[in-house]
């Protein structure tokens, strides 16, 4: 079953859009929505909970690996936005991996969420899969994930709720 994820609450939806003012990408933390200024630590606790679901989701699939089954990937493009970045901190943990990043073809569970991360801060862009377990992995602009999965609906809705995202929020309106 193919199932999308957001972090967007389905409440805010109207005829598929969404309609409140909120943070997009990386690229926004430091500014305002509402009231509040968009933090780091913020976007960080977000970035974990996708991070988190899709594990949840591998293991519950009794998948220990994914290949990489498309990469848009420029070595010297990461290093420039990762050294010309305003939040060098968060960034800097991809530096020691980038060339195995660059060069792996199957990437264990325990090493994930580099790629999963590096495509959420839009720096990378990878299609994750395990054709023998039925996981396909793709990312969208302005924080959707899509997930290819055996999962059964009620599965898939418990992890996603369990970590704070929404399941395909532009049909439960």
């Amino acid at each position: 079953m193919e199932y999308e994820i957001a972090k967007y609450n389905p409440l805010f939806y109207d005829k598929g859009y969404y309609k409140q003012n909120e943070w997009t990408s990386m690229s926004d933390i430091d500014k305002t929505y509402g009231d509040s200024q968009f933090k780091v630590s913020e976007y960080i606790n977000t970035e974990n909970h996708y991070v988190n679901t899709i594990i949840k989701v591998l293991k519950k699939c009794n998948c220990i690996y994914l290949c990489i089954s498309y990469k848009e990937f420029d070595l010297s493009y990461i290093v420039n936005r990762i050294s010309n970045s305003r939040h060098t901190e968060i960034n800097n943990l991809f530096l020691d991996h980038l060339d195995y990043m660059n060069n792996c073809r199957r990437v264990h569970i325990s090493r994930i969420e580099l790629f999963v991360r590096l495509c959420l801060r839009e720096m990378a862009y990878f299609e994750l899969t395990n054709i023998h377990r039925k996981v396909y992995i793709t990312f969208g602009y302005d924080y959707y994930l899509t997930i290819n999965c055996p999962l059964n609906r009620s599965d898939m809705n418990y992890i996603v709720d369990e970590e704070h995202l929404f399941l395909d929020p532009r049909n439960n309106q």
